[in-house]
């Protein structure tokens, strides 16, 4: 899996590239991907990142650049999950759906988004409880 970055700072692209490696082993780990570009971006108010493929088994993931270090992990875990969906099939042509107009139904309700905020979480417990990072008493967490 090659992964490319764009408008990142080395400290991102290392915390990027960890939460990638991560997710693909804990969800797609006999599954092949061609590439995954990420480009951090400023001022996105409404969202903290989105996915979607350029190619076959290719991807372009977008995250917000003023995230904090979690968030971000965060953010690269859901991403990928949608990924993972991808690959799969399991809801259809998912990047599809993403572009449709599903306004009518809640975000938080749609059962992709469902699913990837359950794979998020997991995968953000497991990554914890794995010492990739420790949290301090300020809340923060060191890599």
């Amino acid at each position: 899996m090659y992964i490319e970055f764009s408008k990142t700072n080395k400290k991102q692209q290392r915390i990027i590239e960890n939460a990638l490696w991560f997710a693909k082993s804990y969800l797609l780990p006999k599954h092949k991907i061609d590439e995954i570009h990420v480009e951090s971006v400023k001022r996105w108010n409404y969202k903290d990142g989105d996915c979607y493929d350029t190619d076959d088994r290719s991807y372009y993931i977008r995250v917000r650049k003023d995230m904090s270090e979690d968030i971000l992990i965060k953010t690269i875990f859901h991403e990928f999950a949608h990924i993972k969906q991808s690959i799969k099939k399991e809801f259809g042509d998912i990047f599809g759906i993403l572009s449709d107009d599903s306004s009518w139904i809640s975000y938080n309700d749609r059962p992709y988004e469902m699913d990837a905020f359950k794979l998020e979480n997991e995968m953000f417990d497991k990554y914890a409880k794995d010492g990739k990072f420790k949290f301090s008493i300020d809340g923060k967490f060191s890599l």
